[in-house]
């Protein structure tokens, strides 16, 4: 069996008829006489529970809310030191078989296993093994004459020393799936979309208009930076973004300068040379040319500036970039 999914409880209360619908539509899925697993996993009184089988899940099943199925890594039982039948215990479900083998101080119930196979209709045969690990041996044992159902509902609201593995929480982000896909080539990001998705997915640089709807905000170090580095870093590597977008980088503090300082032209205001072309003499866009400098100087003059600063130094701009003779120097004289 080459997947696994982790189940994760919505509440509390699972009931046997919650747990018969989920092992019907799992089988389903598998088909006729195809092998399939739940594993109960007790750790350190976190009670988990896997799904083993050769066939993908969704996400969700058939509007059975209780259950939300998320892919992991699979893991094996450890090889057992004795195989030993029994019959069932009058403990009904799991966290009561837990208890009993540590109130009888016979060992800790590591781990309990339920194999499914569809035989036909709707018969489903099933078998049930847990293993106890007493010392360092770990027993194996195979209950018989026991319904799985019965074995796993679980009440945690009434187990206090026991919890499960709720859901984690996830972003509402059904509105955008449809600009999600599978190919990474281009992506900006790959995105988490559990539950509503089963596998990796990622956001294309095409499918969305970072220059109309974006804002990115964080906390120092928590790579504002190098998000920004990478759609840049992506415009120059593919012709079609390079076609469809331009980009002007503001950095007053230069915490970009050492990752696309080799893109493009850099205007450091080191010199009058290294400054006079931050934006090209073009008549047709003076609007957004004079509102940009206009921003830049805002942040540069800080606390000096102020409403009859502004006035002046539109004036001057405009009439500059208008006249095409734009540059610092220009604009110093003028002013």
């Amino acid at each position: 069996m080459r997947l696994m999914f982790e189940i994760y409880l919505t509440k509390k209360l699972t009931s046997q008829d919650e747990w018969l619908k989920l092992i019907n539509i799992i089988s389903n899925y598998n088909g006729l006489l195809k092998k399939w697993k739940i594993l109960v996993v007790n750790d350190k009184n976190q009670i988990r529970y896997f799904i083993k089988t050769n066939c993908t899940l969704p996400p969700t099943i058939n509007n059975l809310n209780t259950f939300l199925l998320k892919p992991v890594k699979a893991k094996n039982v450890p090889k057992p030191t004795y195989v030993l039948p029994t019959l069932p215990k009058k403990e009904n479900n799991i966290i009561d078989l837990i208890n009993y083998y540590e109130i009888k101080n016979k060992g800790t119930l590591k781990y309990l296993e339920i194999s499914f196979i569809k035989l036909y209709n709707h018969k489903i045969n099933s078998r049930i093994a847990y293993y106890v690990k007493e010392n360092k041996n770990l027993k194996k044992y195979h209950m018989i004459l026991k319904e799985p159902t019965g074995v796993l509902a679980t009440d945690f609201s009434n187990n206090k020393r026991y919890f499960y593995k709720s859901c984690p929480k996830y972003l509402e982000i059904n509105k955008i799936l449809h600009l999600l896909n599978t190919d990474s080539n281009n992506a900006i990001l790959a995105v988490d979309t559990f539950p509503y998705l089963q596998g990796n997915f990622y956001l294309n640089q095409n499918s969305f208009s970072f220059d109309k709807h974006s804002i990115i905000m964080g906390a120092s170090g928590c790579g504002k930076s190098k998000f920004i580095d990478l759609i840049i870093s992506n415009i120059n590597r593919n012709r079609n973004l390079k076609q469809k977008y331009k980009f002007v980088v503001i950095d007053p503090h230069a915490s970009l300068e050492n990752d696309i300082g080799g893109i493009g032209k850099v205007i450091d205001f080191k010199s009058t040379l290294d400054s006079i072309d931050l934006f090209m003499n073009n008549s047709s866009d003076i609007v957004s040319s004079t509102e940009l400098l206009l921003e830049l100087l805002k942040s540069l003059i800080s606390d000096q500036y102020n409403s009859k600063l502004e006035r002046v130094l539109r004036h001057s701009i405009h009439i500059l970039l208008k006249n095409e003779t734009f540059n610092f120097k220009n604009l110093r004289n003028y002013y």
